[in-house]
């Protein structure tokens, strides 16, 4: 390999690159996913060329040099199958090749699986796309010139640990440090693909029915809501941070994430693994690498749109939400959530307190039932307490008019400055998604034997067994969410 003359930090790389056993064949060569051996001269990775005829295996003429020079974009994947989605943290992999990194755009993922096993129920797709092995792998994408591949083949594997915990956010961060340092861009996109549990962290055991973000199977490991923020913090933020997991689009993930990304994009709701599609979601940015962020993700919610409505409107499979936040806008968010529950403990009284509760039971919740669309939570709140005015059961006063203007406020704020674009597909379990609109909020739900009387409901709260609570979010520091709550669930 050819290092110009002082270039003491590329010299280092290059012996680092060449002397890791699992990712070089020979020095000055590496091996691709499906078993090429690959030369690493100087020079850059060229987007491969369609062939004539295209072999059963393409052998892709990769020329690599650690550091690359700068790109326009690089989108870091962290994608962890160690757990029940390692067949489709595969099979995006695979998807992944459809794309390819290029002269603009480099595309690397860090990939952990485990293979599945019989005994698995919720394991059922036993193909692995070529994946044959276990724990973690680091690969630069290349494009795969087969149009009919089904098994990933051209992806060059890089120098990283193999058995990486993958629920602990320091690997997160080492990776992104890691990318950013050896594939240099003007814009990056940081992209996060497994389970997700909203802001609800439990203990760190055994594993349990509800689990955070980057949950790892073999440690029981994953990364808490503030181990999110600090993330961003330590690798210097993104211009773009992309959750391909359940439930994360909450008010208390977007505080701790603040503005170390430009944009955040996620679901309220569950997200099917067969939402996120990378060969269609990125091809917009392959095709038009000079797009700012603001472009991309307006086109990525638009794709996006686009084929999940397709395969509901054809099949009613895979309904749910996703959304965009401007997170310039979170502290914004954050001053009108206190402002309006700080009007509300204003206008308390045991009727107000009904409308509220009444509230609670009506609003669109999801699989996490204590998780719930904060703007479908406030407007029922205040049609209901307008509904008791007109009765006559409440007093106008001016605190009702100081609520009622909160809830205005909030409202407004929601879907006019911080939710930038949002997406609703179909129905299920009597959950109509079209009431979402783009952001979740901590709410307690009644018990079941307990929501025909409001007056005297019981309520599941956050566990003080949990391993954040919630008074240690940046969310309600900011904004006294949780004495809100303790209001509506008291007796």
């Amino acid at each position: 390999m050819r290092i110009r003359k002082g270039d003491a930090s590329l010299l280092l790389l290059a012996a680092l690159l060449l002397a890791a056993p699992a990712a070089a064949k020979a020095a000055g060569s590496a091996v691709s996913f499906g078993g090429e051996t690959l030369s690493l001269a100087p020079g850059d990775i060229p987007a491969p060329e369609k062939a004539a005829a295209v072999p059963a295996r393409p052998a892709a003429q990769v020329l690599l040099r650690m550091p690359m020079r700068q790109r326009k974009y690089t989108i870091a994947l962290f994608m962890n199958g160690k757990n029940n989605l390692g067949t489709f943290m595969a099979r995006k992999l695979m998807e992944l090749e459809e794309v390819g990194s290029d002269a603009n755009i480099n595309i690397v993922a860090e990939v952990g699986l485990v293979q599945p096993k019989p005994a698995c129920s919720t394991c059922a797709v036993a193909n692995m796309y070529g994946a044959a092995w276990e724990g973690t792998r680091r690969f630069y994408v290349v494009k795969n010139p087969d149009p009919r591949h089904t098994t990933i083949a051209t992806s060059l594997r890089l120098p990283s640990p193999e058995n990486l915990d993958m629920g602990d956010y320091r690997n997160l961060v080492s990776f992104v440090t890691w990318t950013k340092a050896n594939f240099p861009a003007e814009k990056y996109i940081v992209v996060i693909s497994n389970h997700g549990g909203a802001w609800v962290d439990r203990k760190k055991t055994a594993p349990a029915p509800q689990k955070g973000v980057s949950y790892d199977d073999v440690t029981n490991n994953y990364i808490t809501t503030p181990e999110i923020g600090a993330a961003l913090r330590e690798f210097g933020g993104a211009d773009v941070l992309i959750f391909d997991d359940c439930l994360m689009q909450t008010a208390e993930v977007a505080a701790e994430v603040g503005t170390r990304a430009e944009f955040l994009l996620g679901s309220e709701e569950v997200s099917y693994t067969g939402h996120f599609k990378p060969a269609k979601l990125f091809a917009p940015l392959k095709a038009a690498p000079g797009m700012t962020p603001a472009a991309f993700v307006t086109g990525f919610m638009r794709t996006y749109s686009e084929y999940n409505s397709a395969v509901w409107n054809t099949y009613k499979r895979y309904p749910g939400t996703f959304s965009l936040i401007d997170t310039s806008k979170t502290d914004g968010l954050q001053e009108a959530v206190k402002k309006y529950a700080l009007a509300a403990q204003a206008a308390a009284g045991p009727e107000a307190k009904l409308a509220y509760r009444q509230a609670m039971k009506d609003v669109l919740r999801y699989q996490y039932k204590n998780c719930a669309d904060l703007y479908d939570f406030v407007e029922l709140a205040q049609r209901g307490m307008a509904a008791k005015i007109a009765e006559g059961k409440i007093a106008g006063s001016p605190q009702t008019r100081a609520l009622d203007a909160a809830a205005e406020e909030l409202k407004s704020y929601i879907t006019s400055s911080l939710v930038l674009e949002n997406f609703t597909i179909g129905s299920a379990n009597g959950k109509k998604y079209a009431k979402s609109r783009g952001v979740s909020i901590y709410l307690p739900f009644m018990k079941p034997n307990s929501a025909a009387n409001l007056a005297t409901a019981t309520f599941v709260s956050a566990s003080s067994t949990l391993k954040t609570k919630y008074t240690d979010l940046a969310f309600d520091k900011a904004t006294g969410w949780s004495a809100f709550v303790n209001y509506l669930t008291a007796k």
